[in-house]
């Protein structure tokens, strides 16, 4: 394992070579060692970001430092937690290709291990996440096992996964004593296609091996899947986020007219050169929604539209049915 530059973060490397022999030793140190040496206290408050101003639209090299910071003790922590199995880390999702806002998204990673974690390695980083995520911003992270990427598989197989809609879940298992069977079963995710994918095309490498040395090549069907699927989500969560939906049917058009990877806001930018311009409204009310200058407002029956057209045109280029989706009426 290359052992990453910290002191690009402004902090030294831990005591890698004890923890890699506790590790080897089937010993991890305790979890709440590590915090403290990743600076993550239960008692530390989040730090500020900025106001919406009508500018939060940023990636990696301008992101506010607050964010920075909070992916720099996520490296620290992880690399001290992992030590020798660990082969890289890495950022995809809108901090890396563009339209992170500071308000509203998420932190998104991928790690990747050269060998499976054991059951208490993953209570240390399920811990660690839970202190550490929403501080300021949420964090989404897969980690997954060299061998379950190569040769590829769809649905990918993950060994541990954190987000915050899984919080809860954590904290019971944790107190209930459940975690220590965290390692029963096999468990797989189709999202991880396109988190491959725009990890390879777009993404940022933080810690260790090269991202395309790490992760494999996604076949281009396997993508459209994954994003398609990501959208039929959005499609029946669709009263809740109407933003989200809008501009990733934008993407989801994008990938297939043109076999673009694109961001949320990318994709929007792109949709109001293509849709007809009965339809750019509700694009351009989402683009100022998502980045934190609305303007206006939109009615359901003017984004199921927009949803009905990119459906029905997407369908036309590729060899997905969309009919389930135009029929499941999500915004009536």
């Amino acid at each position: 394992m290359k052992i990453p530059d910290l002191g690009r973060y402004g902090f030294a490397p831990a005591d890698l070579p004890i923890v890699e022999k506790l590790q080897r030793a089937g010993a991890a140190p305790a979890c709440g060692e590590q915090r403290r040496r990743s600076g993550i206290r239960e008692e530390q408050a989040s730090p500020s970001l900025p106001a919406g101003d009508g500018g939060l639209d940023f990636r990696w090299p301008d992101v506010p430092g607050a964010v920075r910071s909070q992916v720099a003790r996520f490296v620290d922590a992880v690399t001290s937690t992992l030590a020798g199995n660990l082969l890289g880390i890495y950022l995809h999702g809108s901090l890396a290709t563009g339209g992170f806002n500071p308000q509203r998204s998420d932190i998104d990673l991928l790690v990747v291990t050269g060998a499976a974690v054991m059951a208490e390695t993953k209570r240390c980083l399920v811990e660690m996440l839970l202190d550490l995520s929403g501080r300021p911003r949420p964090i989404e992270v897969s980690f997954l096992r060299e061998a379950d990427l190569i040769p590829w598989k769809h649905p990918t197989p993950y060994a541990l996964h954190f987000s915050e809609s899984w919080r809860n879940r954590y904290e019971d298992e944790l107190r209930s004593g459940t975690w220590v069977r965290w390692n029963e079963g096999a468990r797989d995710d189709a999202d991880l296609a396109a988190h491959i994918t725009v990890a390879r095309h777009r993404g940022i490498h933080l810690a260790g091996t090269p991202v395309r040395e790490a992760l494999p090549p996604v076949p281009w069907q396997h993508y459209l899947d994954s994003i398609v699927a990501d959208l039929r989500w959005a499609w029946e969560q669709a009263q809740r986020d109407p933003v989200y939906l809008t501009l990733n049917a934008c993407r989801v058009l994008a990938a297939v007219a043109e076999g673009q990877v694109l961001s949320k806001t990318e994709a929007g930018v792109w949709a109001l050169g293509l849709l007809p311009e009965a339809l750019r409204p509700v694009v351009r009310w989402a683009l100022g929604e998502y980045r934190g200058a609305p303007a206006g407002s939109i009615s359901p029956a003017e984004i199921e539209a927009l949803f009905h057209h990119v459906m029905a045109t997407a369908s036309a280029w590729s060899n997905w049915p969309a009919a389930g989706l135009l029929d499941s009426g999500a915004l009536r």
